[in-house]
């Protein structure tokens, strides 16, 4: 069965990433396990809603727990890897970036304990008895029969609720664009699975996603630095006070740019199915 080949692929990909993780915690391993971490959730949400009998609600718990971990922490490099882009001889960015760096290895520890702590074998044995209902549907031909158009099913719910997300984005609420996101990867997270079985999910439809994903990841992104340095200049003391204002206002400037560029192609999801 598709999803359970799936599943198994994406269970093996984050036992990959989480193994690489926890030898060299890096800036790329910590954005690959992200990822892996979201399509093994994305395989379990599919897996579950194919067979209701199987209890994907614990092992997924555990999965998005890593998950905010490793948010937090990829939060402070979005920024870290923002301020390379300016000036270091502004006395803003060169604190800014100080801060940052020792909220990293504050977090960095936070997030290593939790992901050492995780009980691999505990997750292998619940995927492997997802795996077994899932294979069990196979000896049954009405249940076999019935799987992939619930699987289609559960992708044009995911498209459904993301166009109507996509359909009251405004410019004045970025927040309606990251709702959108937060949507829209559910939808290719299924899309990616079912690939084999829509005929119309084209190489270049699936970097149409991706592209469009990025779009409103780059929105995120400079929200999450406007609020990072926000709260920088607000804990900063009156002593040591360094002005931010020129920093601010350059997010301001990027953040228009990227909202007015998404909004430009927010439409294109009308086309997509």
């Amino acid at each position: 069965m598709l999803v359970s080949h799936s599943l198994d692929d994406r269970r093996q990909q984050f036992f990959r990433q989480l193994s690489r993780m926890r030898r060299r915690p890096t800036e790329p391993a910590i954005h690959d396990l992200r990822v892996a971490l979201r399509r093994l959730i994305a395989a379990l949400e599919l897996a579950g809603a194919v067979n209701p009998g199987c209890r994907t609600a614990g092992v997924r718990r555990v999965l998005r727990k890593a998950l905010r971990q490793c948010n937090a922490l990829r939060d402070v490099h979005i920024g870290l890897l923002a301020m390379r882009g300016l000036s270091r001889s502004s006395p803003a960015v060169r604190t800014y970036v100080n801060s940052l760096r020792a909220r990293e290895r504050i977090l960095l520890g936070r997030c290593m304990t939790y992901l050492r702590s995780m009980d691999v074998q505990e997750i292998e044995r619940e995927c492997a008895v997802i795996q077994q209902g899932l294979l069990a549907m196979d000896t049954e031909r009405a249940l076999d029969a019935a799987a992939l158009p619930i699987a289609k099913g559960f992708l044009a719910g995911a498209f459904a609720k993301a166009l109507r997300l996509q359909r009251a984005v405004t410019a004045s609420d970025p927040s309606s664009i990251h709702r959108l996101r937060v949507a829209f990867k559910k939808v290719r997270y299924a899309a990616e699975i079912l690939t084999p079985v829509l005929p119309w999910m084209t190489r270049a439809r699936r970097k149409w996603m991706q592209s469009y994903q990025t779009a409103m990841g780059d929105v995120q992104d400079v929200e999450v630095m406007i609020a990072g340095v926000g709260r920088f200049a607000a804990r900063q003391s009156m002593r040591n006070r360094v002005s931010v204002l020129p920093l601010q206002q350059e997010l301001a400037r990027q953040k228009r740019e990227r909202v007015d560029a998404f909004m430009r192609r927010a439409g294109e999801l009308e086309a997509f199915w």
